[in-house]
């Protein structure tokens, strides 16, 4: 690797401990290629490159982290989909190589791309990228480019065709201060209105039908103006200022906290006796977990594995107080199989899928009420839950569980691990971490990364 590195191991019998890793990363995205950005704007990658995504001109498989875009810019920011990157720079010069199957990278083909292109050369400076399998951008001077998959109608353009090179989106009803797009696309005005286009199962956009919206419709949102909002294939939700929380969209799991399975095509208020709703996720697309300004932590939706911990398995129709038995929660992890709670008394309580996290060593069936986790420790300061193991910092060590399907546990095998097991390989200040279903990459204050996982 260029500059500045820090070394670990990776083997193929892995443990968290001869690759070069940049030493200084902000940034990570983790996936069979992997991508670190460092604080001096340098962007490194490894792994896959069928696709040429590592943009050094070949789809030869990279096995030590290279630097892409070398002579391009310093990066301030980085993005990954489907087998390409993109990058932004400083001078708001946005590049991108890879997988181009839809025309997202702009080249006005669908060739992948070896080597990194400029999207949008004589556009102005970027500001702002959107993306998904399909690309939106805006530029300074307040205009929005599209490219990309089009083909349920996503860039609201009036066809189904993808773009191959980028192309701007007329919209007059507002300034667009933010976009999500993932089948569904939907647009967030300053003024806190929202407009949609493309996929329009259980007609999330209000239309009177299920038919795709070739143009961007606005969405009744009678409740007024919207601060902020997250939308997934088939559901929609918003926040206003005053802490009220509305969602709309499939309801097949009773994620919407109605108290019953019907799905809505205008929005409805959501835990409107919880008080004010300070944060929310959407961890799956059926699946609805809240926190109120209070501090508590409500659940709705899918909970197939018991991880709302209500005893049950079954869908929760209206939002359920989770952590009611435990007082107090400085973090909490909420993900679609599991919940991981660390409260004000340094005890850890978990629930959820325990093939996968072990909560108990003489059991396997799910954990439907939140359990002690770790009794024994003295004090537990941390937890993180990736999708294969669980991490618990106690007396300044960690200690791990869990399936370790591919060594992502950092012991050096690939064995189940079924209790809490010190890892001394596990720096002491973690401070951050990603994971997807094959690696964990753990990140200090320093930028130093740590891996394990696949290889």
């Amino acid at each position: 690797a260029v500059g500045d590195t820090y070394q670990v191991t990776l083997q193929t019998d892995p443990t968290m401990g001869d690759i070069e890793i940049p030493k200084n990363v902000v940034k990570v995205i983790p996936g069979d290629s992997t991508y670190m950005l460092t604080s001096d704007g340098e962007l490194y990658g490894c792994g896959d490159n069928r696709y040429g995504q590592m943009g050094n001109g070949t789809t030869d498989n990279v096995l030590t982290p290279v630097q892409i875009g070398e002579n391009l810019g310093k990066i301030t920011d980085a993005y990954s989909s489907s087998n390409f990157i993109l990058f932004l720079t400083e001078d708001g010069d946005l590049f991108g190589s890879g997988r181009n199957r839809y025309g997202t990278l702009g080249t006005g083909t669908t060739d992948n791309v070896l080597t990194p292109v400029q999207i949008g050369a004589n556009l102005g400076a970027i500001k702002k990228v959107f993306w998904s399998v399909s690309l939106f951008f805006q530029t300074e001077d307040g205009k929005t480019y599209f490219s990309g998959r089009n083909d349920i109608g996503q860039f609201g353009n009036g066809t189904t065709t993808n773009v191959l090179t980028p192309t701007e989106f007329v919209f007059s009803a507002g300034t667009i201060s933010n976009i999500v797009t993932d089948g569904v696309t939907v647009i967030q005005t300053s003024d806190g209105k929202l407009y949609g286009m493309g996929r329009n199962s259980f007609d999330v956009l209000g239309t009177g039908n299920t038919d795709n919206v070739l143009t961007p419709t606005e969405i009744n949102t009678s409740f007024g103006a919207v601060s902020s909002f997250k939308a997934s294939y088939f559901n929609i939700y918003a926040t206003t200022s005053d802490g009220k929380l509305y969602g709309c969209g499939d309801n097949s799991a009773g994620q919407l906290g109605q108290g019953n399975t019907t799905s809505s095509n205008t929005f409805v208020q959501i835990g409107s006796q919880l008080g004010n709703i300070d944060e929310f996720e959407i961890p799956s697309s059926r699946i609805l977990y809240i926190k109120t300004a209070d501090g508590k932590y409500y659940g709705c939706g899918d909970n197939r594995y018991g991880q709302m911990g209500n005893g049950t398995e079954e869908s929760i129709l209206t939002p359920y107080w989770i952590n009611e038995s435990i007082g107090s929660v400085k973090k909490a992890v909420l993900q679609s199989n599991c919940v991981f709670m660390l409260n004000t008394d340094d005890e850890l309580y978990g629930a959820g899928r325990n093939d996968v996290y072990h909560f108990s060593p003489d059991q396997t069936s799910n954990i439907t009420t939140l359990t002690r986790v770790g009794s024994n420790l003295d004090g537990i300061s941390d937890v993180f839950a990736t999708n294969n193991g669980l991490f618990v910092k106690s007396s300044d060590n960690w200690l791990v569980c869990g399936a370790n399907h591919n060594g992502e546990l950092g012991l050096g095998n690939m064995n189940m691990v079924t209790e809490l097991t010190y890892n001394k390989s596990v720096p002491r200040n973690v401070e951050s971490y990603v994971s997807d279903s094959n690696h964990n990459y753990l990140i200090t204050p320093e930028g130093k990364v740590y891996v394990a996982g696949q290889n």
